[in-house]
């Protein structure tokens, strides 16, 4: 019997020497991998955190500290090196190794890594947006940046941008949508915003949409206030017959530009003449009768509204 309890004393004592032994190994494993972190060997310092981790998790409670700390590195580091490979540029690998880092972060109970994580992947699809719109792929830069607008429906900075992707493949109705995202979340895009829809004011007119021509240039007008936008409204209005609201699109433009051509003044006048003040439309003929093109016409007209 005293045999039997000197063995299982030697049994324990040994077993006790290699689970310190393994500690010590997990430990040192731990220690490399700090240094290589220092020396900015990031991936190689993950693979000696793995290492400790394994070994240490195999000593129960002896090794539950040095788990914990494995872990941790791991995480962090790996979200380290997604942040680095999208600073770089390499958007598509981040992307693809965040999913891993997510995993990983998820399994080890590191939910501040995994929060993390959720907040860059729309700003590295942002990113990715702006390098591809930057090299003129339009096409993929609005898929980029649709997918950083849908995990971030407040990123003013993308949406501004994917109305400029948009703008360039002349697909004007959605660019206005994404500059109204842009200028709902506080980011000032009037000019390009106001532009757009001058553009869509003059394709309506051009189909002879009159009301829409009109409403669109009114609503370009007041995101940035142009002559243009009220020469179209003044001219989907006259063709119309909304002459009021030509004669007030008219006059806007001229008080823009006091040096209007003729063929404005000639057009006001005549909306003038159809909403029955003959004052104002003499008044405005009067104004072209030296012109080469309508001069003769207005010449005429005063006389017939003057008898």
């Amino acid at each position: 019997m005293k045999r039997f309890f000197a063995a299982a004393a030697i049994l324990l004592l040994a077993a006790g020497i290699s689970s310190a032994q393994t500690l010590n190994e997990a430990a040192d494993l731990f220690e490399q991998g700090r240094t290589a972190f220092s020396d900015g060997n990031k991936t190689g310092a993950v693979d000696f955190f793995k290492k400790a981790l394994d070994m240490a998790a195999q000593l129960g409670d002896e090794g539950e500290s040095l788990v914990s700390d494995c872990k941790q590195n791991i995480s962090n580091i790996q979200y380290s090196i997604v942040t680095g490979m999208g600073g770089e540029g390499d958007y598509d690998g981040a992307i693809a190794f965040l999913d891993e880092v997510v995993k990983t972060a998820t399994e080890y109970g590191q939910e501040e890594v995994v929060e993390q994580c959720k907040d860059l992947l729309p700003n590295l699809y942002a990113g990715k947006g702006k390098t591809l719109f930057e090299a003129e792929n339009f096409e993929a830069a609005i898929e980029a940046l649709g997918k950083a607008l849908e995990l971030n429906p407040a990123d003013a900075n993308s949406a501004a941008r994917l109305g400029q992707a948009f703008t360039k493949l002349d697909r004007l109705a959605e660019a206005k949508d994404a500059y109204l995202k842009a200028q709902e979340n506080g980011l000032n895009v009037s000019k390009p915003l106001g532009n757009t829809v001058l553009k869509l004011a003059q394709a309506a007119l051009k189909e002879k949409k009159f009301g829409e021509a009109y409403n669109l240039a009114i609503e370009s007008a007041g995101y940035a206030e142009n002559a243009s936008a009220y020469q179209i409204a003044g001219s989907a209005a006259q063709q119309g017959k909304k002459f009021k609201d030509a004669i007030a699109a008219y006059e806007k433009f001229i008080a823009l530009k006091p040096d209007a051509p003729a063929q404005i003044k000639y057009n006001l006048a005549t909306c003038y003449k159809e909403a029955g003040n003959k004052a104002k439309a003499i008044e405005y003929y009067k104004m072209v009768t030296g012109d080469s093109k309508y001069g003769d016409n207005a010449k005429k007209l005063i006389q017939q509204l003057s008898q």
